[in-house]
């Protein structure tokens, strides 16, 4: 289950089979906020076909694009767009355990049902990056730095 309507509380990741994610206080108006999970700056982020949480693979052999490239979806609040700039003008960066820099352009963003004040952003994973930990943000924002896991395709757990 994946629990989006009440934006208050804590998050719990320790089940992939049964998710539930509840979202904290937003951002101020003035920055971008990206949400973690509770005193972390691990990312509260889902695969966008499959809903599961991390680790990542690079690629999801189901997908509902035309390649195979896993699109993550992020929650983020303060984020301003107006119809003539699109989701284009949102740009990630991320970097990966070896220092490799890379960026790429948001996909979608799409603002939660009822009040909630988070948009959910759907965002491609880099491909060609080494496998752990990948430090991302919103690229010429003031946006905080989040921590998200890419495991290799043969591997079953965490690597840091």
């Amino acid at each position: 289950m994946l629990n989006l309507s009440n934006p208050t509380g804590q998050v719990d990741l320790a089940d992939p089979r049964s998710i539930t994610v509840v979202l904290t206080d937003p951002a101020p108006p003035s920055a971008i906020f990206l949400a973690t999970q509770a005193n972390s700056d691990r990312a509260i982020a889902l695969n966008s076909t499959n809903l599961t949480a991390e680790p990542f693979k690079l690629s999801t052999p189901i997908n509902l694009g035309s390649d195979t490239k896993t699109r993550v979806s992020f929650f983020l609040s303060g984020v301003r767009c107006n119809s003539c700039q699109g989701v284009t003008s949102l740009v990630f960066e991320a970097t990966d355990a070896q220092n490799q820099y890379t960026f790429g352009s948001v996909e979608g963003v799409v603002k939660l049902p009822g009040d909630s004040p988070y948009l959910q952003m759907s965002v491609p994973l880099p491909q060609g990056l080494v496998y752990g930990d990948l430090l991302m943000s919103l690229h010429h924002s003031r946006s905080n730095r989040i921590i998200v896991n890419v495991k290799s395709p043969s591997a079953s757990t965490f690597l840091r």
